[in-house]
């Protein structure tokens, strides 16, 4: 029951979008600078949400 009480408060927490933010940052930057580099351009140039939209959309 007290795990489940933390839990919640922690999603509840201002703090949890920054910490959120931080990790995908630091996931970014481990897979943009190893050999991960290819899935990770690849996630960010070629798939498409949608009918045309991709990450870089606006930036034609």
């Amino acid at each position: 029951m007290g795990d489940n009480n933390k839990r919640q408060s922690l999603f509840k927490s201002d703090a949890f979008p920054g910490i959120l933010l931080l990790c995908g940052t630091v996931l970014a930057l481990i897979c943009a600078n190893t050999p991960l580099d290819k899935l990770y351009n690849y996630v960010l140039y070629k798939v498409v949400i949608g009918e045309e939209f991709n990450i870089h959309f606006f930036h034609q």
